[in-house]
C-alpha cells in the first residue's frame, strides 16, 4: 500500500536497531542525547549528569514520578517489561553517587588496592549487588533490622537528591524534629556523613 510508509514508518525501523542508521546527534543538548542514547540501547554519550535537572523538582515523589514515567516509556521502546519505579530509584541513586561519590565508586569497583579513600575505611563501604555504595556499620550485627537498615546505601551530603530524601523524611514524620527525621532516614535504608547537619 502507499499509507504502509505513513503507518508503519521506514524498512529499517521494524528491524533490528543494530542496522539503524546512526548520525552524532551534536545538535541536540547533552540530556537528551543521552536519553535518545538509552531509548535505542547505545552506551549514552555523556556520562556525567542526569536525564533530566533534577534540581528543578521540589518533592522526592515528583521526581520519582517523573523519572518512572521516563523509564516506562524507555522499557515501551524496548518491548520489555520492567518495574519503571523500582529502576527509576535505583538510576537516581546509582547517578547521585556517580556524580558526588566518584572516588569511592572508582577504588570500590578495582581491585588494585590503592590507598583508599577516607570514606571507605572510615565507614567500611562496599558495592552492592546493584552497584550502590552501602556502610558495613556496628549494628550489621544484629539480626533484629532488615539487610537495608544492616547496610544502609550512603548519599553525599551536600546534594539536591539527598535534600529531597531528607525533605520527604521529614514530611513522614510529621515535623517531629532533627531526631525523628534522622531515624527515619535511617529505617528507609540511607547514610550520611556527619547526618544531623545534613538534616
Amino acid at each position: 500500500m502507499v499509507f504502509t510508509r505513513w503507518l508503519f514508518g521506514p524498512e529499517w525501523l521494524r528491524g533490528d536497531n543494530l542496522i539503524w542508521p546512526s548520525y552524532d546527534l551534536n545538535c541536540l543538548n547533552p540530556a537528551s542525547q543521552m536519553l535518545i542514547s538509552t531509548v535505542t540501547g547505545c552506551e549514552p554519550v555523556i556520562q556525567g549528569s542526569y536525564i533530566i535537572e533534577v534540581e528543578k523538582f521540589s518533592s522526592l515523589k515528583k521526581l520519582i514520578g517523573v523519572l518512572t514515567a521516563v523509564f516506562r516509556f524507555i522499557s515501551k521502546m524496548r518491548g520489555i517489561v520492567l518495574n519503571s519505579s523500582i529502576k527509576a530509584r535505583l538510576y537516581l541513586l546509582r547517578m547521585t553517587q556517580g556524580l558526588f561519590l566518584s572516588k569511592e565508586k572508582d577504588y570500590l569497583s578495582k581491585s588494585d588496592g590503592g590507598e583508599a579513600p577516607s570514606l571507605v575505611s572510615k565507614f567500611n563501604l562496599f558495592l552492592d549487588d546493584e552497584g550502590l555504595i552501602c556502610s558495613r556499620g556496628r549494628i550489621g550485627k544484629s539480626t533484629y533490622f532488615s539487610d537495608a537498615v544492616l547496610h544502609p546505601i550512603l548519599l553525599p551530603k551536600s546534594c539536591h537528591v539527598t535534600s529531597l530524601i531528607i525533605m520527604d523524611c521529614h514530611l513522614k514524620c510529621k515535623h517531629l524534629g532533627i531526631a525523628e527525621t534522622l531515624s527515619k532516614f535511617r529505617m528507609l535504608g540511607f547514610w550520611i556523613p556527619k547526618a544531623r547537619q545534613a538534616i
